[in-house]
């Protein structure tokens, strides 16, 4: 059997560290064969911070936030500093991948999004889609109390529209 090799795609890592302006790094494993790795990424992780650590690079270099995805665990690089330090952490982790028996790819994590309309950015204008007149809400008259568009094409509208029940006067 092929000894398992873990590769760092560092050019995709670079760009999308250079994107993020050289603060911090969404990080991907990619494995091979079973997605089930979220515990030796989880190992990979502490193993990488420690030896950064040890090395000097901690107060620049720290990972954290391990969570799963349908292509692999990925990590949030949040002290991602000089690239000696980011590169010093990638080579151990990648070695601990590779010493679990773990093969494939690091990678820069696919960018994810919000959605519009979840982020509050999606601008709708707004538009009146009734109108309640509060006069006839005190009307004793003996007519039903209903809406009143007030523009001609409105009466198409209402003549398709269902009657509104006629209420009883006071």
């Amino acid at each position: 059997m092929p000894e398992p090799g873990v590769e760092v795609v560092w050019g995709a890592s670079s760009r999308a560290w250079r994107k993020a302006q050289y603060e911090e790094l969404w990080l991907q494993f990619r494995p091979r064969g079973s997605k089930d790795v979220l515990d030796a990424v989880e190992t990979a992780v502490e193993v990488a911070n420690h030896a950064v650590e040890d090395d000097g690079w901690g107060a620049d270099v720290f990972t954290e936030g391990v969570s799963d995805s349908d292509a692999g665990p990925v990590a949030l690089m949040s002290r991602a500093g000089p690239e000696e330090g980011v590169r010093a952490w990638f080579d151990v982790f990648a070695r601990h991948l590779q010493e679990a028996r773990l093969s494939r790819k690091v990678t820069a994590a696919p960018e994810a999004f919000i959605p519009d309309w979840l982020n509050g950015d999606l601008w709708a204008p707004r538009q009146v889609t009734a109108f309640v007149n509060p006069s006839a809400a005190a009307n004793t008259s003996s007519r039903p109390k209903s809406w009143h568009p007030g523009t001609p094409r409105s009466t198409r509208t209402r003549k398709h529209s269902p009657r509104p029940a006629p209420t009883s006067a006071g």
